[in-house]
């Protein structure tokens, strides 16, 4: 399935010396939908990505039978969560057979690679919403530090980066990679050399109202003088961003 983005406004934008214009994402998907709450169909379509927000479209279906259709305004999703094969929206909508839990549209693409650019137009669209489970290869790391990421008795092992207001975590296992901007933070912790917690403002499976606990063990010693930088520099980007919210408020 292809990944389509629209260059028009771009070529428009360079020719006047604009930045890019009218940039949208149109991506070959699947989503795989419940039906009868036990069997389960798959549903090919097409993603249309933009700044209005996500909307989704079938392709393929039978005469006579109307075509499956969403869309979400982004103060309409709860959560966007993207990934090198896949997006996934949290919505706002009742499950209904899903007692307390609200409603979860993944769409999956069968190559790697489609989703990166729409990350890159997201993170500037979107604030602690945006889940980035991917780590570009592209970014500068200050420095770094391989890590296991323990998730209940197993995990992933992968590679800790930090840059200059971001932390990543690359790994090739699944879908456990990711990118947090500062803003994603909600602090860093640490019980010694060995080990560090980042809780993020990414809901927790386990409860959507629950901050998200990343507890990485350390396959090297995290200087002290490293980890208290680091959280000078979370608390003053914390402070920063509500200073900015403040003032756009007045």
């Amino acid at each position: 399935m292809a990944f389509r983005s629209k260059t028009i406004g771009a070529c428009v934008a360079l020719a006047l010396g604009l930045p890019g214009l009218a940039e949208e994402f149109r991506i070959e998907v699947r989503h795989h939908s419940p039906i009868k709450r036990v069997a389960r169909k798959t549903i090919h379509g097409e993603l249309h990505i933009d700044e209005s927000g996500v909307r989704f479209r079938q392709l393929t279906k039978k005469k006579k039978q109307k075509p499956v259709e969403w869309a979400w305004k982004y103060q309409d999703i709860q959560q966007l969560t993207v990934a090198p094969r896949s997006l996934t929206v949290l919505s706002f909508a009742d499950s209904g057979w899903k007692l307390g839990a609200d409603r979860i549209y993944r769409f999956d693409q069968p190559k790697e690679g489609g989703f990166d650019k729409v990350y890159e137009f997201l993170k500037t669209r979107l604030d602690q919403r945006l889940v980035a489970a991917l780590a570009p290869a592209e970014l500068r790391a200050e420095w770094e530090i391989p890590a296991k990421h323990r998730i209940g008795p197993a995990g992933t092992e992968g590679m800790l980066r930090f840059g200059p207001d971001w932390i990543s975590y690359a790994t090739k296992e699944g879908e456990d990679a990711r990118t947090l901007r500062y803003a994603d933070i909600d602090n860093i912790s640490s019980s010694g050399p060995f080990q560090l917690t980042i809780t993020t403002f990414e809901r927790s499976k386990a409860n959507h109202a629950s901050y998200r606990d990343l507890n990485f063990q350390l396959k090297a010693p995290l200087d002290e003088k490293r980890f208290e930088k680091l959280w000078q520099a979370l608390n003053q980007s914390r402070h920063i961003h509500v200073l900015q919210n403040y003032r756009m408020e007045k």
